[in-house]
């Protein structure tokens, strides 16, 4: 789950490399990107928590950030919850704040 500063949608999907696909989004985003929650899963599950979340839907795989923050909240709290929607362990609890991956999306120094 990513959200964007100053915006008020968050973005949920799968991804088998986070930081690849965080740096991929970060270059073509006119605002900071950062994690919010971070869920075991596969494309099954991303696809039941789409669902889940299909009265909110912005666009894409985008979904009003109030209403994926709390599914990430009940999420992290309630297995049974988590195995409904085929998701697994909790990798990173939710948190408002965000986490970064202060390394990807930057310009790196070229080794001589």
């Amino acid at each position: 789950m990513i959200g964007m500063r100053n915006s008020d949608a968050m973005k949920v999907g799968y991804a088998s490399n986070l930081g690849k696909r965080l740096s991929g989004m970060q270059v073509s985003s006119p605002e900071e990107l950062f994690i919010y929650a971070v869920f075991a899963g596969s494309r099954i599950s991303e696809q039941h928590v789409h669902r889940e979340l299909q009265d909110h839907h912005v666009r894409g795989e985008w979904f009003k950030a109030e209403a994926v923050m709390s599914l990430a909240e009940n999420l992290s709290r309630h297995g049974y919850a988590r195995m409904r929607l085929k998701l697994g362990d909790v990798l990173a609890m939710p948190n408002k704040s965000g986490y970064s991956l202060p390394n990807y999306g930057k310009v790196r120094k070229k080794i001589p």
